[in-house]
C-alpha cells in the first residue's frame, strides 16, 4: 500500500469511526448498562466522571488531533486534499475566529476555552468540530465518499435504536437522569432525540437518493421507523417539533421545485405528506384535550408546549 493511500484510508475511517464515539461509556466497565446474559452492550471506558460525557469527548478530541496530524501529511503531499473557498468555509471560518474574541473578553476565558468536566464544550470544542469539518469536506468530498459516511451514521442509529428499544422493554437500564425517557448511552434523553432527529434526515435523503434500489428502500425505511419510534419514547417535545417542522421544509421545497421525470413522484409524495401533516396537525388539536393525549407523557408535553 502506498503512503498516500495509506493516509487516505487512515483518514476516511477515522472519520467514519466518529459515528461510533457515542457508545462509550467511562465506567470503568462495571455495567452502566448491562442486558441479563448479553453483557455490556456499548464500548466500556476509564472511570471517570460524568461517565457519559468526558469518555466520549476525550476520545473524539484525541481522534481529531491524531487525524489532523495525518490529513496535514496527505494535503501536503497531494493538493486535491487542500480547502477550497466556499461560502460556508468563509462563515464558518468566521463564527470560529467570533468565538475566540468571545472568549478571550469573556468573564472568565480560562473556563471559556476548557469549559468543565460535565459539559466539556468550551473553545476547545469548537476548533475541534471545525477540524472535523474541514477534514470531512476536503477528503470525503474529494473521494466522493459521502454515501458511505452517510450509511455508518444510519447504521450506528440503528444499533442505538435497538439499544433504546431494550431499554423501553426493561432489560438495560435508564440513567437515573433520564427516569422513564429512553436515553441509549447518552445519559441524557435530549442527546438521544436530537441523534436519532439528524439521522431520521440522513436517512430520507439516502432513501431519495437510492431510490431505484429496493433492497435500500427497505432497509432505510426499518431504519426510519426504529429512529422515530426511539426518539418518540424519549419524550422530547422539542425534537419532535423538529421533526414535523423539517419534513414540512422538505415537502414545500421538492413541492415548489421537483418537476420532471421522477421528481414528479416525489412531488406528490411531498404534497401528500404535507397534507397528512396538516391533518396530524388538526386531529392534535382536536384530540388535545382527550385523555389519549393527557395519558402520553410525549403527547401531552407537546401539548403543553403548542
Amino acid at each position: 500500500m502506498s503512503y498516500t493511500k495509506f493516509l487516505r484510508w487512515t483518514l476516511l475511517v477515522g472519520l467514519a469511526a466518529v459515528f461510533v464515539i457515542p457508545f462509550i461509556i467511562a465506567d470503568g466497565g462495571v455495567g452502566y448498562s448491562q442486558a441479563p446474559g448479553m453483557g455490556n452492550l456499548y464500548i466500556p471506558f476509564f472511570a471517570m466522571f460524568f461517565p457519559f460525557i468526558t469518555g466520549k469527548n476525550f476520545v473524539f478530541r484525541i481522534l481529531i488531533e491524531v487525524l489532523l496530524g495525518v490529513y496535514v501529511l496527505l494535503a501536503l503531499r497531494e493538493p486535491k486534499y487542500r480547502p477550497r473557498a466556499s461560502f460556508i468555509l468563509w462563515a464558518l471560518g468566521i463564527f470560529v475566529a467570533w468565538i475566540a474574541v468571545a472568549t478571550i473578553v469573556s468573564v472568565d476565558p480560562t473556563k471559556s476555552f476548557w469549559s468543565n468536566f460535565e459539559r466539556m464544550e468550551g473553545y476547545i470544542t469548537t476548533l475541534h468540530l471545525f477540524a472535523y469539518f474541514l477534514m470531512v469536506g476536503t477528503v470525503v468530498a474529494a473521494e466522493e465518499w459521502w454515501d458511505q459516511l452517510f450509511r455508518v451514521s444510519i447504521v450506528a442509529s440503528v444499533v442505538m435504536a435497538f439499544y433504546g428499544l431494550l431499554q423501553l422493554a426493561h432489560k438495560i437500564p435508564i440513567s437515573s437522569q433520564s427516569g422513564p425517557r429512553l436515553d441509549g448511552t447518552f445519559g441524557n434523553a435530549t442527546y438521544l432525540a436530537v441523534f436519532m432527529l439528524f439521522n431520521m434526515f440522513i436517512t430520507l435523503f439516502m432513501l431519495v437518493r437510492q431510490r431505484k434500489s429496493t433492497v435500500a428502500q427497505v432497509l432505510y425505511g426499518i431504519a426510519l421507523v426504529l429512529q422515530l419510534a426511539v426518539l418518540y419514547y424519549t419524550e422530547t417535545r422539542g425534537a419532535l417539533l423538529g421533526v414535523m417542522g423539517g419534513l414540512v421544509i422538505a415537502a414545500i421545497y421538492i413541492g415548489w421545485k421537483g418537476t420532471g421525470g421522477e421528481w414528479r413522484v416525489l412531488r406528490k409524495i411531498s404534497l401528500w405528506g404535507l397534507g397528512t401533516i396538516v391533518v396530524i396537525i388538526i386531529g392534535f388539536f382536536a384530540l388535545r384535550s382527550t385523555s389519549f393525549v393527557k395519558n402520553s407523557a410525549t403527547l401531552s408535553a407537546s401539548r403543553r408546549f403548542l
